[in-house]
């Protein structure tokens, strides 16, 4: 599955064995993203992600409107 998705919020917490837990929340317009759901909740996924520079140039290139970094 491959989407686009906007980043809201990461978070960090120490956990009571002394490590660390990540979290990152992503909002997406893909309603393919509820298959998601149906998985188990300890299922592992691999992610690639790529980020884009989202602000509005002078000179669009290619009518894109986000632009590869």
């Amino acid at each position: 599955m491959k989407f686009i998705a906007e980043i809201i919020r990461t978070s960090q917490r120490k956990l009571a064995s002394n490590d660390n837990q990540y979290e990152i929340v992503f909002r997406t317009e893909n309603p393919m993203l509820l298959d998601l759901g149906k998985l188990n909740s300890d299922t592992l996924v691999e992610l690639d992600i790529t980020l884009y520079n989202n602000t509005v140039d002078s000179k669009p290139k290619e009518n894109k409107v986000y632009q590869q970094i």
